[in-house]
């Protein structure tokens, strides 16, 4: 009997376990590639901040009372965070919760005043006060070759003038 649940449990962490081992992973490369944590990886891969920048920020200050702080970082941190509530919450357990769970037009609404708050702040807000801001060291601007191509001209000349 122990076996089986062990086994169940195994399985149930796995995924789990995968998914923590790849962040971390993420997080090294990072590290190693731009020299810096960045936890957002739409922001490590374009420099730009996504839809959900500043809703830890937001949390946070929501957890110290301060309101108006809170908004400031990002408005939308309520909807969210209740919505997380129900999808993470254990099946089953309160009907209340699976019901709301199954109400998908909430889902669809929420994505919607995310990414228009998102193009509200890219708008009205960008560049400005944290968390609207570029990023200068990000993945595609090592990779970008418009940048590089001076650099590439000059190691051709060099090359160029030694073998003449």
């Amino acid at each position: 009997m122990g076996d089986g649940r062990f086994t169940r449990w195994l399985r149930r962490c796995l995924p789990n376990l995968g998914a923590i081992l790849a962040f971390l992973a993420y997080l090294a490369c990072n590290r190693i590639l731009l020299g810096f944590f960045i936890v957002c990886p739409f922001r490590a891969l374009t420099g730009y901040p996504c839809p959900g920048c500043g809703l830890t920020h937001a949390g946070t200050s929501l957890m110290r009372l301060d309101i108006a702080a809170s908004l400031s970082y990002h408005a939308l941190l309520i909807p969210v965070a209740f919505t997380l509530i129900i999808v993470l919450f254990p099946r089953g357990v309160v009907k209340t919760i699976d019901w709301a769970r199954r109400q998908y037009w909430w889902y669809a609404l929420l994505v919607v005043a995310i990414l228009t708050y998102y193009g509200y702040r890219l708008h009205h807000c960008y560049p400005g006060k944290y968390p609207m801001y570029r990023e200068h060291r990000y993945y595609i601007g090592k990779l970008d070759v418009r940048k590089r191509l001076p650099e590439v001209r000059k190691n051709l000349e060099k090359r160029l003038r030694r073998n003449k």
